[in-house]
């Protein structure tokens, strides 16, 4: 009996152990099996999308990409070569163009709603497509049709054409599900906006347009034939005798690109004689920076005038010898840079101008001249006397140096753009010069022994001849300023007539004349024997010139306000100072009164000049 009840448990042992190990059934596994089937099939699907959506995001990238490069090689191609018909056909398979009226125009109401402009169809060859043309790129097994239009925008209100370019890339692939389309645009405005096809290469928006320009105009003595400049001086053989007095510049020009240069030139001398050209060169010094983008990037340079020897040129005759003399002493300095610091950008008084912050110096060129203390001048030397060199002319030399700056600034500065609140960001275009000029004698009596009566140091004196010129244009740009400060002396035959140069310092008007002359009657000045025994006889005119200042803008008067003032035409500031004082004598020469030569003297003492620019952006 007990026996049997242990049996019976150990076999309900057994019979659970085997039921708990019997697993699933076929049926679960075949349940299991499909719901891992539906969860990796939405999986698969998800994975797909992604890739389809990041395919679709990779092909639209390189489609932009394209469209950029598209535009960004237009502007970088001169702007006549982008926007001029050539007589070419539009490409076949270009789209949104139609013909109305015999005209094309690009119509991509699709892309671009509402936008309807001629086309200007071209093929120019190198760099560019064309307008109206396509061009098919492969990136990755797809191919894209990149297609380029041009077409001319509405006159502006000035009545100024700017064109408006459009890169359009369209492509297909099987992420894409049908055709896909990027646009995009820009404006071309140059030069018809801009003011210098120098200073904008480029076929891209205006930028604000910056000119500055000052210095010296040239200033000399030159000797020729009085009846016939081209034919020789009679009795001296040459056709030209040159005597160039010390010069001084710079200018600036900035658009889409800068470029600032300056020089300085010591007195020079030079001889004309047929074919051939003798010359004594004088010093010279020349900076030159550009912001081009072939070009070093912040360029700078400062240069001094290199040395020179001082000697004469001369020509020789039966009459004698005429000859031009450069002193020595002179010497100069040039310097220009893209970012100019205070020791690049000298102003008039000396000082250093700030351009600008010390993170975004501006363009600026500026050169000084210091004439030296030794005199120059024109002589006459009879061959038969012992006497030595006779003065025809002399300018004697200065401690006075003259400097000439040309600067866009955006600081603010004692000396220049001190109007309103300053220059500010929006910049301040500034021209400046000054001089200060030896004295002048021109028939000097020394070594004279016979002179008329009351006649004194020479025929024409110009003493203490001091100018300046002052131009500026944009924000906190003043009124131009120009002076002048000396004395003139003519002889008139009997006495001196004595003029205030000051009093030619303002522009002609009513009651003042551009110019006044004073005549200087035939005078004779006799020399010894040691001489020669020969009579120098002068005959002339004097002429004093007022300044030129011309102040112009797009309105009929300033109203203070840049965008108003200087948006459709540039707001200009010219000054001339030129022939400030100048003469023209007639020299005879008698050997025991008997005519062996003659010859005339020109004489131009130069003057300064300043001019600022300055135009607001097309686009602003």
């Amino acid at each position: 009996m007990g026996g049997t009840t242990i049996r019976s448990h150990t076999q309900a042992l057994l019979r659970r152990r085997a039921a708990a190990d019997e697993g699933f059934t076929l049926v679960e596994v075949i349940v299991a099996m499909f719901i891992t089937l539906l969860v990796m099939t939405s999986l698969l699907a998800l994975v797909v999308s992604s890739l389809s959506t990041i395919s679709r995001a990779k092909q639209r990238q390189t489609a932009t990409g394209l469209a950029t490069q598209a535009l960004e090689r237009l502007r970088a191609l001169p702007y006549d070569t982008v926007t001029q018909p050539d007589g070419s056909a539009v490409s076949p398979g270009v789209e949104f163009v139609s013909t109305v009226g015999g005209v094309p125009r690009f119509r991509p109401t699709p892309v671009l709603p509402g936008f309807d402009e001629p086309l200007v169809v071209n093929r120019p060859a190198g760099g560019w497509v064309g307008s109206g043309q396509v061009e098919n790129q492969v990136v990755g097994a797809v191919t894209y049709k990149v297609t380029t239009y041009v077409t001319k925008a509405p006159l502006t209100s000035a009545g100024q054409q700017s064109f408006t370019a459009t890169a359009i890339v369209s492509w297909s692939s099987t992420a894409s599900k049908g055709v896909r389309r990027v646009a995009e645009q820009s404006v071309l405005y140059s030069p018809a906006g801009c003011l210098s096809t120098a200073q904008s290469p480029f076929a891209a928006p205006c930028q604000s347009y910056f000119t500055a320009q000052a210095g010296q105009v040239l200033a000399g003595l030159t000797v020729t034939n009085p009846d016939d400049s081209t034919q020789p001086i009679a009795g001296f053989g040459a056709e030209r005798v040159e005597l160039s007095l010390p010069s001084n510049a710079a200018t600036l020009l900035i658009e889409q690109t800068a470029s600032a240069n300056a020089d300085a030139q010591t007195v020079t001398a030079a001889k004309t004689d047929g074919a051939t050209t003798t010359s004594m060169p004088g010093g010279v010094a020349a900076a030159s920076v550009d912001s081009d983008p072939s070009s070093t990037p912040g360029q700078s340079q400062s240069r001094t005038t290199s040395g020179y020897t001082t000697g004469t040129v001369q020509t020789t005759g039966t009459a004698g010898r005429l000859g031009a003399t450069i002193g020595g002493g002179s010497s100069g300095t040039a310097a220009a840079a893209i970012g100019a610091s205070t020791a690049v950008c000298t102003g008039t008084t000396g000082t250093g101008l700030s351009t600008g912050s010390a993170s975004a110096l501006r363009p600026c060129a500026a050169s000084s001249l210091n004439p030296g203390t030794q005199s120059s001048g024109i002589t006459y030397t009879p061959l038969w006397g012992a006497g030595g060199d006779i003065s025809v002319a002399t300018v004697d030399g200065t401690t006075t140096p003259g400097r000439a700056v040309a600067a866009q600034l955006t600081s603010a500065n004692s000396e220049a753009c001190t109007a309103g609140t300053g220059p500010g960001l929006t910049g301040c275009s500034y021209g400046a010069s000054t001089r200060r000029l030896g004295d002048v004698v021109l028939g000097a009596t020394s070594g004279a022994s016979g002179v008329p009566a009351g006649f004194g140091a020479g025929l024409v004196r110009v003493t203490g001849l001091t100018e300046s010129a002052r131009a500026e244009e944009g924000l906190g740009a003043r009124t131009p300023s120009y002076t002048r400060s000396g004395t003139l002396e003519v002889w008139n035959g009997t006495g001196y007539t004595t003029v205030d140069l000051a009093t030619f310092a303002t522009p002609a008007a009513a009651g003042a004349p551009g110019s006044q002359s004073w005549p200087v009657p035939a005078t004779t000045l006799s020399y010894p024997a040691a001489f020669g025994d020969v009579t120098l006889t002068y005959e002339g005119v004097v002429t004093v010139q007022r300044p030129v200042i011309e102040r112009t803008q797009s309105g009929a008067s300033r109203t203070g306000a840049l965008v108003t003032d200087c948006k459709a035409a540039a707001c200009t500031t010219k000054i001339s100072g030129s022939g400030a004082v100048t003469s023209v004598l007639t020299v005879v020469v008698h050997r025991s009164g008997v005519e062996v030569g003659r010859f005339g003297v020109s004489t131009t003492l130069g003057g300064l000049v300043a001019q600022a620019t300055y135009k607001v952006a097309a686009n602003a």
